[in-house]
């Protein structure tokens, strides 16, 4: 089953979202709680699993023993992914700010860094394709230890910065894979149920995010004059002759412009090769729209504006 996201251009600054997809056919429910905690899953799950049997989306439970138990269990499903499987995984546990998730059982608990490893093997089996629903609290906190220069974890995380109550859980979970399933569509289905907290944040999203920053940053204002100055001191220094620097100082000018390859040159390790449907024009007119809001807005010094999509 395809399930359709938003994509990265959607929004008041970038008025033309197109929409991406995500193929699912499995969900992989990864739960570790108190035995009086357990209610709540089992009654989801009772309520969910006939749902998703009609629509041939199989449902695995798992409950970890120990903190080795899930990063194995992690990695068999890395295995899987490197055929046709592709799930959403559920992490059902409780979670830390700072040390992570939680396993009951054994009394440890798995380091963000080291989940972000494990499920970046998993996205990477399955081209970009996985979703994950972290219902742990702080679940947001996995994002952390997020690195532009290596394959991105998921391609979408559903999830919290802060605690989530479990009657917030029971009351909406179910109703929130209903409507994944039913509209097949991953934000609808955020925006409807959880609203504010959970959110739902998507890969395409940050790099269009990363690449508007880098724009900001390289083509425009002090910082294109800077580097502008620094190609023609160089070419100075070099011993360029005079007659020619007027010739010099054009091309200068034209390849200090973004061209398309910005989009292939960065995105194509974090999104693991799979295209983007935003473009360089795109870019390119949400960082000329975020200057001009900064021209009409005073800063404080020392205020280091950042674009950011209306995402959450």
């Amino acid at each position: 089953m395809d399930v359709v996201t938003k994509s990265a251009v959607d929004g008041e600054d970038i008025p033309d979202a197109d929409e991406t997809e995500v193929r699912i056919n499995s969900l992989v429910w990864i739960t570790s709680l108190r035995d009086a905690e357990k209610g709540v899953t089992d009654r989801i799950l009772e309520d969910l699993e006939p749902h998703l049997d009609k629509l041939g989306i199989g449902v695995t439970r798992f409950e970890p023993k120990s903190r080795d138990d899930l990063y194995a269990f992690l990695d068999m499903l890395r295995e899987k992914a490197e055929s046709s499987f592709r799930p959403i995984i559920h992490l059902d546990m409780h979670g830390h700010a700072d040390d992570g998730l939680h396993v009951v059982a054994s009394g440890e608990n798995a380091p963000w860094p080291h989940m972000v490893e494990l499920l970046r093997e998993i996205n990477v089996a399955t081209t970009n394709n996985l979703c994950v629903i972290s219902l742990a609290c702080f679940g947001f906190h996995i994002l952390k230890d997020l690195d532009f220069s290596k394959p991105t974890p998921f391609y979408a995380l559903v999830g919290s910065d802060r605690e989530i109550a479990a009657g917030d859980i029971e009351e909406r979970a179910m109703r929130f894979y209903k409507r994944v399933f039913e509209v097949q569509d991953l934000a609808t289905a955020c925006e409807e149920v959880w609203q504010d907290s959970p959110r739902l944040w998507l890969a395409e999203k940050y790099l269009f995010e990363v690449l508007v920053n880098y724009l900001l940053k390289t083509t425009k204002g002090q910082f294109l004059r800077v580097r502008r100055e620094r190609a023609l001191t160089f070419a100075r220094e070099q011993g360029l002759p005079a007659s020619e620097m007027k010739g010099y100082r054009r091309w200068v000018r034209e390849n200090l412009k973004p061209n398309p390859n910005l989009i292939h040159k960065y995105g194509k390790l974090f999104f693991i090769g799979r295209p983007v449907v935003f473009t360089l024009r795109q870019l390119k007119d949400a960082a000329d729209l975020f200057e001009k809001k900064l021209k009409r807005t005073r800063h404080r010094p020392g205020y280091e504006p950042h674009f950011m999509l209306n995402r959450h």
